[in-house]
């Protein structure tokens, strides 16, 4: 519940300039001590491991007590420079992680620095901004740091005005584009950061990597009218002479730089309480921050609110049944527009970008799921961002599965198949290049479908127990993708697949196992040799996905039956008598498995099954030889496929004694093909592969 206890903002920054600094200030802090009681500690005390791309500190932050003055870009006109610039203090307190700190490093970008204190004695030395950090030397002030020694280091600074990049500054009346015949514009004068991956030391210095998390408090002062929208609760509101207000708002959770926000405008606010699934007793507050016309439906381009966040407390117990209980002491949404995002899950604080408020239930569902998968725990580092942005993305066809059963769910996963094999599904899921971190076809869409995958391979109640102990065992604190690979394997000893191969093929390769499954029946429809052929080439590929397969036949009638393999050989052929006669084959008829596959079924003579069809190509003659075919002597249809089952090329040929060179009039790229030879008494599919 809203902690309403009045209190006085720390070192009585608010409302004084950065003139001022050279005041001496107190030590003390007013954090609200965490509950979580050891959780916090460890993740305090850990040496922290940095981002993939940014070389270790040698400190880490225990606190930050953030305070932004945001009279003035909120109280002019235009969003020119002058008008973008704030003035800003930020105190953190922070511990050495190696044996001997005589220098620190703070990230900061656009900002000028006018002063620090280093427990209490002011740093003299002039502070630059090189590189977008600046370095203190802390013999200036006397200090040696060891493994385990605090520092109280307190930064006075002021932003230079620039153009937007994690401060985000907009005008009211501005035009935003045309929704339904109406003309969308900005309804309030708004501010509010955003800063993933490593842009929060554009608006405030800091550690700026996802490992290094801390408490934190953010004070905003704003003019008369506005309100503000950040991490935790607001635990004290400060009225000043001139109209203007503080917010002090007060987060219990460690929580890393880039899940840290503040947002400010005019807004509309209201909340509605959650029951705890695992204590009716106990009620969550869910907080909302919208434009008022957005609240009563009259804005232009129909948004509204109140039926866009409909299904959240639905979702909040639809994952607390799945995941365990809400991590943190209160969620909510702010929405804003412009927004060049859809949405961004800081921590308690959702942002969202305004178009939502039309009803955009899987991004609402994936931003509150990222509070389980992202902000509970943390990536390590952007290498392991898939673990944050799979399980979020995930986390919607839990919600679909929720509401519509296994359907939705299904749904909800194809769409996310059909996104991963349409984009860029060359790379990897764990350590993308940089440029490339939010990928959506494997950051998200196939990093889904390992969350999808693990569960299939393990069942339903061995998945959530694995999942159930990872956020147990790196609740508040940082998770690498090895760390989520030993949960799993410390509550399912024996999986059909062991992890390590699991993960080697689907995690830190790249691309996807293309089945081309050829099905031979006996005349009598009742034996079948089906041989499953792996034919996905590329760089990082694996030659050989070793996953168990379900292969579903059905009757004419109807009737169905499922046999289960596990597929682990480059070409690998199995048998089966089924108790009717055969219709029809479909291989993962559940989409179990993240692939692309085609299955072509035909009747043949099993005492021949021996002499299997066989073909080659030939690129520099454009010649197909095709062997082993019964058609005899006579003429016979040739279809040309690729993988996703399009005809590319028909052409009526002659054989002599089961064989035939076939003359292309184009020359076949690298792939998948399949080749279906069709004649008066039979018909065959011969899947081949062009190698580059």
């Amino acid at each position: 519940m809203r902690n309403t206890v009045r209190r006085v903002f720390w070192i009585g920054l608010l409302g004084i300039a950065v003139t001022v600094a050279t005041a001496q200030l107190p030590k003390d802090w007013i954090f609200t001590e965490p509950p979580v009681g050891e959780l916090c500690q460890r993740a305090w005390q850990q040496p922290p491991v940095r981002s993939a791309w940014i070389a270790p500190k040698n400190y880490d932050v225990l606190r930050y007590a953030l305070f932004l003055d945001w009279r003035n870009p909120l109280s002019s006109i235009t969003v020119q420079p002058e008008d973008r610039r704030y003035n800003g203090v930020n105190r953190m307190l922070i511990t050495a992680a190696a044996d001997t700190v005589t220098s620190i490093s703070i990230d900061a970008g656009e900002m000028v620095i006018d002063s620090v204190f280093i427990d209490g004695v002011r740093y003299s030395d002039p502070v630059e901004i090189i590189d977008e950090q600046f370095t203190l030397d802390l013999s200036a002030v006397g200090k040696v740091l060891h493994r385990g020694d605090t520092a109280d280091v307190q930064i006075f600074y002021h932003t230079t005005g620039a153009p937007n990049q994690s401060f985000f500054l907009f005008p009211k009346g501005m035009f935003v584009g045309i929704r339904n015949g109406d003309t969308v514009r900005v309804e309030e004068r708004l501010a509010y950061t955003m800063s993933e991956p490593e842009d929060a030391h554009f608006w405030f210095p800091c550690n700026d990597v996802p490992s290094d998390k801390a408490l934190a408090e953010i004070a905003i002062r704003v003019p008369a009218g506005f309100l503000t929208a950040s991490n935790g609760l607001v635990v004290d509101t400060i009225d000043h002479a001139d109209g203007s207000r503080t917010f002090v708002w007060v987060h219990q959770y460690p929580i890393p730089p880039y899940l840290m926000v503040a947002n400010a405008s005019k807004f509309f606010f209201w909340s509605e309480w959650y029951h705890r699934v695992s204590n009716p007793d106990d009620s969550l507050e869910i907080q909302y921050y919208v434009w008022r016309p957005d609240y009563e439906g009259t804005a232009a381009g129909d948004y509204n609110a109140p039926f866009a966040f409909r299904n959240v407390r639905a979702m909040m117990r639809a994952f607390e049944e799945r995941l365990g209980d809400y991590p943190f002491e209160k969620y909510g949404m702010v929405a804003v527009q412009p927004y060049f995002y859809g949405g961004m899950e800081h921590q308690t604080m959702t942002t969202i970008n305004r178009v939502w408020l039309r009803g955009q239930d899987p991004g609402i569902a994936h931003e509150l799921a990222h509070q389980w998968f992202g902000d509970k725990v943390t990536c390590k580092t952007w290498a392991d961002l898939w673990l944050n942005e799979g399980g979020a993305t995930y986390g919607e066809a839990l919600w679909e599965e929720a509401q519509n059963g296994w359907e939705g769910y299904h749904q909800r996963l194809m769409r996310h198949r059909s996104a991963y094999l349409q984009g860029n599904n060359s790379i990897p899921i764990y350590n993308p290049p940089p440029q490339v971190l939010f990928n959506y076809a494997t950051t998200y869409a196939k990093a889904g479908w390992v969350y999808h995958m693990l569960r299939q391979l393990v069942g339903d109640s061995a998945f959530y127990q694995a999942i159930h102990w990872y956020l147990t065992k790196h609740a508040y604190d940082n998770a690498a993708t090895e760390d989520f690979r030993q949960a799993f394997e410390d509550v399912i000893p024996d999986p059909p697949v062991d992890f390590a191969t699991f993960f080697d093929q689907w995690v830190y390769q790249a691309g996807h196992p293309q089945y081309a499954v050829t099905v031979s029946l006996s005349e009598d429809r009742t034996k079948a040799d089906v041989t499953i052929r792996q034919v996905q080439v590329g760089m990082r590929v694996p030659e050989v996905f070793v996953m168990p397969l379900e292969i579903q036949f059905q009757s004419a009638a109807g009737d169905k039956i499922i046999k289960k393999v596990l597929n682990n050989q480059k070409v690998q052929t199995f048998s089966f008598t089924l108790p009717f006669a055969v219709n029809d084959v479909e291989l993962d008829p559940q989409d179990k498995v993240l692939c692309e596959k085609q299955v072509v079924t035909g009747v043949a003579a099993f005492e021949e099954s021996a002499r299997r069809p066989a073909i080659q190509y030939f690129p520099h003659l454009q010649r197909l030889v095709l062997s082993g075919i019964p058609v005899g002597t006579g003429n016979a249809q040739l279809r040309l496929y690729d993988l996703a089952g399009r005809m590319l090329w028909q052409h009526q040929q002659r054989f002599s004694s089961s064989s035939a060179t076939v003359a292309l009039p184009f020359r076949l790229q690298p792939g998948w093909y399949g080749c279906e030879v069709q004649w008066r008494n039979g018909r065959v599919s011969i899947p081949f592969v062009v190698k580059p």
